[in-house]
C-alpha cells in the first residue's frame, strides 16, 4: 500500500462516515444523475491530487543527477544555452528546480557527488554507494589538484527546458543536478513517513469540508429549517483545519520530506561535515 492509499483508508477512522459521503458523494452529484461514486476516489481526485501531492512537490521533491550529454543545445545569445531535457531522463517526471551544471565526463563521476539516483540514459550505471563511500570518495577527491567547473546559473524557463548563463565554453558533455517532483504515488517516501503524511491529508480533507460545507450548512438551515445537529458541530471544529495543514506543511513536513530525499540529504551531510561533494 502506497502512502496515498494508506493516507485515505485511515480518513474512515477519523472522520465520520456520514459527513465524508454528505460532501463528496452527496445529494449535489444525484442530482447531476450521477452514481455509484466512491468516496475514497473522490478524495483522491478533489483533494489529495490536486492539492496535497502539488504542495509536496513545491516543499519536497526528489533530487538527482541527469546526464544532459547529446541533447540539442540552443544558443540565442553568447554565453547563453537552452536545453530541453526530455521525461525519459527525468524517470517520467517534471524538473522543479535546476540546482546547478557540471562539465565533465558523466562516467568519471563515480559516487563523487553523492548520486544515489541517476536519470540519465545510454551506458550510465546505476549508483547507489551510500553515504560512507560517498565519504571516502571525498576524502581521495580533496587531494586532487583538477577542479570540476560546473555552474549554478541555471534557470528553469518552461517544462523540463533550462537556460544555462555565463557559459565561456559550451559543452558537449553535461550533467544536472536537479529536484523533481515527487513520484505520481508518492512511491519515493519511505514508509516510516506515511503517519505523517497521512496528518498533512487529514487536514487537508477536513479544510475541504469545512469550506465547502459551513455556508451550505447555515442555508439550509435558514431556507428549510433543518437541525443539523451533531454533524454542523462536527463540521464547525473543523475551523483550524487550514491552518493546521499549513503548519505542518510548511513545519514538519517539510523536513520529513527533505530527509526523504536520500541524495539531496546524503549531499547536505557532506557539506555540514567540511567535506566538499
Amino acid at each position: 500500500m502506497d502512502a496515498i492509499r494508506n493516507a485515505i483508508s485511515k480518513m474512515h477512522y477519523k472522520i465520520p462516515a456520514q459527513i465524508l459521503n454528505t460532501v463528496f458523494v452527496g445529494q449535489n452529484y444525484s442530482q447531476w444523475g450521477i452514481s455509484g461514486l466512491s468516496v475514497d476516489k473522490q478524495i483522491e481526485d478533489l483533494v489529495i491530487r490536486p492539492r496535497v501531492c502539488m504542495d509536496c512537490n513545491l516543499v519536497g521533491g526528489q533530487q538527482i543527477l541527469v546526464d544532459l550529454t547529446g541533447l540539442e543545445q540552443v544558443s540565442p545569445i553568447m554565453g547563453t544555452v537552452i536545453v530541453r531535457v526530455p521525461k525519459s531522463r527525468t524517470q517520467g517526471r517534471a524538473i522543479l528546480s535546476p540546482l546547478n551544471v557540471m562539465f565533465i565526463n558523466p562516467t568519471q563521476l563515480g559516487n563523487w557527488y553523492g548520486a544515489s539516483t541517476w536519470a540519465g540514459v545510454g551506458n550510465l550505471q546505476q549508483m547507489d554507494g551510500g553515504i560512507m563511500s560517498v565519504l571516502e570518495s571525498s576524502i581521495l577527491r580533496s587531494v586532487d589538484k583538477i577542479p570540476h567547473l560546473s555552474t549554478s546559473s541555471v534557470s528553469l524557463i518552461a517544462e523540463n527546458t533550462i537556460r544555462i548563463t555565463e557559459l565561456i565554453t559550451p559543452s558537449p558533455q553535461m550533467v544536472m543536478r536537479c529536484v523533481i517532483e515527487n513520484d505520481a504515488n508518492l512511491n519515493n517516501i519511505s514508509p516510516k513517513s506515511y503517519h505523517a503524511f497521512e496528518k498533512l491529508v487529514e487536514y487537508a480533507v477536513k479544510s475541504y469540508i469545512y469550506n465547502t460545507m459551513i455556508v451550505k450548512m447555515d442555508q439550509a438551515q435558514l431556507q428549510s429549517g433543518w437541525e443539523l445537529g451533531v454533524i454542523k458541530s462536527t463540521i464547525e471544529g473543523y475551523s483550524d483545519a487550514e491552518q493546521n495543514y499549513q503548519d505542518f506543511l510548511d513545519g514538519p513536513w517539510k523536513q520529513i520530506a527533505f530527509m526523504n530525499d536520500r541524495t539531496g540529504y546524503d549531499r547536505f551531510i557532506l557539506l555540514n561535515s567540511g567535506l566538499r561533494p
